[in-house]
């Protein structure tokens, strides 16, 4: 998928939170683009209207915010406990079947 129109989903995806595109114009690829998406919706619900910055390798709000324990886990591998933990059980199944890991930061989600 381009960056334009990866952006753009994206954007449209998290109407009113806003977002910093800071991944210049790197294309993504089907399933990393899925992931990515996945990642920005799954920060924007935890923290309504709060800024994203979309980077190359990471997704992140501007200052340290932990991830709730069940999202972290989740993403980590162990099993969905709640509905966002569920969603992000998906996000990291979806990540590894595009070839690449998610990790839960200070301030968010890393890929790579």
């Amino acid at each position: 998928m381009g960056s334009a129109a990866l952006e753009k989903c994206i954007r449209e995806g998290i109407d009113g939170t806003p977002l910093v595109w800071a991944r210049g114009s790197m294309d993504a690829d089907g399933p990393a683009a899925a992931v990515i998406a996945g990642a920005a919706l799954l920060l924007a619900d935890l923290r309504r209207g709060q800024p994203l910055t979309l980077a190359a390798t990471a997704i992140h709000w501007p200052g340290p915010h932990a991830l709730p324990g069940s999202v972290a886990a989740a993403l980590a591998g162990a099993p969905a406990s709640d509905s966002r933990s569920a969603v992000a059980a998906m996000l990291a199944a979806a990540a590894a079947r595009a070839g690449f890991g998610l990790v839960a930061t200070a301030d968010g989600i890393a890929w790579g």
